[in-house]
């Protein structure tokens, strides 16, 4: 009867096992449903007070400061810098996006696989590249660890994202198939900067994506 929303449950906590468990406390109280309409706040709703559970695990939100306490500080400030990517990316938007004079683009591949070895981030290959991604909880932990810079960074993204619209468009009739392939795999991310940009009424980079964009819907099957 509920394995709908056990699928619901178990996709948004990304599979975490921790995250599952105090889920799973919380339905005798709450319910199933309840529990799945909370998600939205899960570091509030996933918490512990069982005497006998590690101060560390006590909650989802401890649990994953633990961790992030043991990187060094370029690692943690590339782990709250991804943040602002929807879906997955590659090195190369993180090079475009996350580089700076505290984070040198020459040592992004280094900090990044750190961040894999941890378990941080999901390393993946596709037929082109070996992407990245962060699980839900780990980027929504990390975009509240960015603080005041959570302007400046989405505003890199959505100029990286008006950057690819714009190649996208150029090329898509030119190699059909790379540039399909390219604009499944980032649609998240164009999507993501698009909604900030008219959330923020920059409405002239909306206008470039869309514009840019304006095959995508009959070629991808997406929709804004």
């Amino acid at each position: 009867r509920d394995a709908a929303l056990i699928r619901t449950i178990c996709h948004r906590l990304d599979g975490i096992p921790l995250a599952l468990e105090l889920a799973a406390a919380r339905v005798p109280s709450l319910g199933m449903p309840q529990v799945a309409d909370r998600l939205d706040d899960r570091f509030a709703l996933l918490t512990s007070n069982h005497r006998h559970t590690s101060a560390h695990h006590q909650t989802l939100r401890s649990a994953i400061a633990w961790s992030v306490e043991l990187l060094d500080d370029d690692d943690r400030r590339l782990l709250a810098r991804l943040s602002v990517f929807a879906g997955g990316f590659d090195l190369a938007a993180v090079e475009a996006v996350c580089a700076d004079a505290a984070l040198p683009s020459a040592s992004l591949g280094e900090h990044l696989a750190a961040l894999v070895d941890r378990s941080l981030v999901v390393a993946y290959r596709t037929e082109r590249t070996v992407r990245h991604r962060l699980l839900e909880t780990i980027r929504e932990y990390a975009a509240a660890e960015l603080g005041d810079a959570t302007s400046s960074l989405e505003g890199r993204h959505r100029d990286w994202c008006v950057s690819l619209a714009r190649d996208v468009g150029d090329g898509f009739l030119v190699n059909t198939r790379f540039w399909y392939d390219r604009l499944r795999a980032e649609f998240p991310n164009l999507r993501a900067a698009f909604v900030r940009a008219m959330d923020r009424g920059e409405i002239a980079a909306a206008l470039d994506l869309a514009a840019s964009l304006r095959w995508a819907p009959f070629n991808t099957g997406h929709l804004y």
